[in-house]
This record gives structure tokens, sequence and C-alpha cells, in this order.
């Protein structure tokens, strides 16, 4: 198993219940996961505790086996090396050209003073060639990042999570903010990718076409609990109405 997931919960201070509630997963080599869920459900919080960002009062997250929770900061940095991460509002630093945007995907693989320099190897310029290449936009290498299409961000998003040499890509709503043709398209991408590449994909999304679009598998949260886990063709009105049940 690549990554399980044991019991956790996790309640921010001051908050009246918890933003995960006892919540249990797997994820295996090359799946895809669709996570629903109202705003507030727990879905951001899930994926800040698989990558660590916040630490939950209780439970287990394990990778290969190894419990994350546990790590030591130079074990953190090796660990967040497999794990890419894509972001809603795509986390590009504007002023830089897209090609410099995807090699910052390569940051913790090399010492922390040569890319503050500007320095990277033949080796490393060639990777984010190819990953442009993969993601379409081989032709944008040389523009600056803030001249691009929100779709065109999403696609160097991709690129620079793919320097990493992920075994597995978390997305916080990464495709919110597109319109529903180009988030598709986003998509269609991620699953090729992760279909030729054996890499897990968790994705939090916010339609549920798109969920049975692009999963093999779909969680469905509501109130901190897992409803639902299975496959997306399962994903009937009934369960649909216990991850988003109507208001009272």
């Amino acid at each position: 198993m690549l990554l399980t997931i044991d019991n956790l919960t996790m309640r921010y201070p001051r908050a009246e219940s918890c933003a995960l509630d006892n919540v249990a997963l797997n994820l295996t080599a090359g799946e895809r996961v669709a996570v629903l869920g109202q705003s507030g459900s727990g879905k951001s919080t899930l994926v800040r505790c698989i990558n660590r960002l916040v630490e939950p009062q209780s439970g287990r997250v394990a990778w290969d086996g190894q419990d994350v929770l546990g790590l030591k900061p130079e074990q953190l940095k090796r660990y967040r090396r497999d794990v890419g991460m894509i972001f809603q509002n795509f986390a590009l630093v504007d002023r830089l050209d897209v090609l410099h945007n995807v090699l910052v995907g390569s940051f913790g693989r090399q010492p922390w003073w040569r890319p503050l320099l500007g320095r990277y190897s033949a080796e490393e310029v060639a990777m984010a060639l190819d990953a442009l290449k993969r993601v379409g936009m081989s032709d944008k290498a040389a523009a600056r990042a803030d001249r691009l299409s929100g779709g065109q961000r999403q696609r160097v998003g991709i690129a620079r999570a793919l320097m990493q040499k992920p075994r597995l890509i978390l997305g916080d709503e990464p495709v919110s903010s597109l319109d529903p043709v180009i988030a598709r398209s986003v998509l269609s991408l991620l699953r090729e990718i992760s279909e030729q590449d054996s890499i897990a994909v968790l994705l939090n999304l916010h339609n549920v076409e798109l969920a049975r679009f692009f999963a093999h598998r779909i969680v469905g949260i509501h109130a901190g609990r897992i409803v639902y886990d299975g496959p997306a063709d399962g994903l009937t009105n009934e369960v649909l109405a216990r991850v988003y049940p109507p208001e009272a």
C-alpha cells in the first residue's frame, strides 16, 4: 500500500467540532481518487495532513509503511519529494518565466543555495523542458507566468510537480477557478500522466461530474467523516445526499 491513513482526527484551535473525525483511507500506486464534500467538510485538512502541513491530534499517516507524522526534518524533506502538489491559485512566481517556474520543482533534490543563485544543471533544464512538452507548454517556456491563461498556469503547475518525479500528486481544488471545458482538459492531462507514470493522484474537487470523469474512486466527506468510499459509478443520488445533505 502506497499511503495508509488510520483513525485520523484533527481539530483546529477553538473549533467547535473536528475538521477530521476518525478518518481511514488507503491509496495504491497509480490510483486516482477524487474527494468530494461541502465547503468546510474536511477535504482541505485531509490534504494538509497527508503533506504534514498541519499536525493532527491523533491517528496515523503511513507512506510505504513508514509513519509520516513521526518523520524528522530531513526525512520529511525526502517524503515531500515524493509528493507533488498542485494548487487552486497555481502558486506560480509571476515575474519568472515558465521554464524557471517548472525548475522550482527540483528544489527538494538539490542543495538549497543552487536555486537561490539560479544554478541548474543541463539535466535539470532538460527535465523541465520535457515536463513542459508533456503538458503541451513547450512553446511558452520563455513566457512570463503572469502572461498565461488560467488553464496554461495550471499546466505549468503540473509540469513543476513532475520535476519532483512524484509517486503521489495532491491537489486542493486545482480546477475550481477554471471554466468547465478547460477544467476537463486539465483533468484529462492528469489522468493521462497518472496512467503513463503510475502516479497516484488525490484531488479535492467541487464538481461531481468532473470527479466521475477523472477518478477510479470517489471519497465523500461530510462534517469530517467519510460517508462514501467506492467506485465512481457507485455515486448514486442516495450517496450524494449523504455527501451533500439538504439543509434542514
